[in-house]
């Protein structure tokens, strides 16, 4: 007999508006592959809730009482190993953007975007991937976007497909959302991104996206 064991990725939710961290809360209770590990309206109580239980992923909003999302990475980057922080965020702050792309933070999406949304980033943030909502970084950018015609024309070193691949990634796809666009495995996803993260010389899908633009992958 064959017994099929699951491994749940543990969520915290750090926001002071209660309703919307219940709300969220419940629907992470509800997913088979996901289990709520507690939440908080506070950095202090953030921390205290991982004290004696790291959690996989904490979900944050971006302006707390006590700190920001960047004072959370900072606080959660002295855990080995450290959790993903996935911040929600219902304003469009340049600089907060900015500072958070740089930072550890692995995921970064509106207040706005669906809840299914949301369950797909943890999970992939979960699964190890980094995704900030495109449209973050192009405000952040004054409005840059991807050129398609750039990317053909100048690759950077990349091949068709490699970026193809990254402008995938600039639209927050993780690598499971870009093998079922590309219909191709996740394995060949994985290479793709590893391959594009090497020729660029960076370490997160985030980094690749930014290093394009500056390298003329991205209109300005």
């Amino acid at each position: 007999m064959t017994i099929s064991i699951t491994t749940l990725t543990t969520v915290l939710i750090v926001d002071p508006q209660q309703c919307f961290a219940e709300a969220l809360g419940a629907a992470v209770d509800r997913e088979p592959d996901l289990r709520l590990h507690g939440i908080a309206s506070t950095l202090a109580e953030a921390i205290d809730a991982a004290s004696a239980e790291r959690p996989d992923v904490v979900v944050t909003e971006a302006i707390l009482p006590d700190g920001d999302c960047i004072d959370v990475a900072a606080a959660f980057d002295a855990i080995d190993p450290p959790p993903c922080i996935i911040v929600l965020s219902g304003r469009d702050d340049t600089t907060l953007i900015l500072r958070a792309v740089a930072s550890s933070v692995c995921g970064f999406l509106p207040k706005t975007c669906s809840l299914g949304e949301i369950l797909r980033v943890v999970r992939g943030a979960g699964n190890g991937g980094t995704l900030i909502d495109a449209t973050f970084i192009l405000k952040a950018l004054d409005g840059t976007a991807i050129n398609p015609e750039a990317s053909r024309d100048r690759r950077g070193g990349l091949t068709e497909r490699e970026a193809e691949v990254l402008m995938l990634m600039g639209d927050g796809l993780d690598a499971q959302s870009i093998a079922t666009r590309l219909m191709i495995t996740i394995h060949t996803a994985r290479s793709h991104i590893k391959s594009i993260l090497a020729k660029l010389h960076v370490n997160r899908q985030v980094d690749a996206i930014l290093r394009a633009q500056r390298d003329g992958l991205i209109a300005q």
